[in-house]
């Protein structure tokens, strides 16, 4: 599918995405993390690794963007981007960690990402 934003994961934020638990990616503004590329409504394949087919698909539902953690945590709950993190502290740190996040103003996007249904099942007496 190729008007799809691709989003590569590793396995823990994949499992907290697969639970429900975490609802937005941040990402640094850069290559296709950016304005051109996310957009409200836009089809979102969170992929977990690059190797494997198993996917999740969504779509982005809003967007903010940040010149800090503090600033984004200000209006998203960090839990939503860091399911484990027991304090903003700790999401803040994690973050640091992941993003390598060294300069003092990061250009920061998140986008909360609305889980599509993948399977419904009918009953079948509404079905001839």
């Amino acid at each position: 599918m190729s008007d799809r934003l691709f989003v590569t994961l590793s396995k823990e934020p994949f499992g907290w995405f697969a639970s429900g638990r975490k609802k937005w990616e941040l990402r640094r503004v850069g290559n296709q993390f950016h304005t051109d590329h996310i957009y409200h409504g836009r089809l979102v394949e969170l992929r977990l690794g690059y190797s494997t087919s198993q996917s999740l698909w969504g779509c982005v539902q809003s967007i903010i963007h940040a010149r800090s953690l503090t600033e984004l945590f200000s209006q998203v709950p960090y839990e939503d981007v860091i399911p484990m993190a027991s304090t903003e502290e700790e999401a803040v740190d994690v973050c640091t960690s992941i993003l390598d996040l060294c300069s003092d103003n990061p250009s920061l996007i998140a986008f909360k990402v609305s889980r599509q249904i993948e399977e419904l099942e009918i009953d079948a007496k509404y079905v001839d």
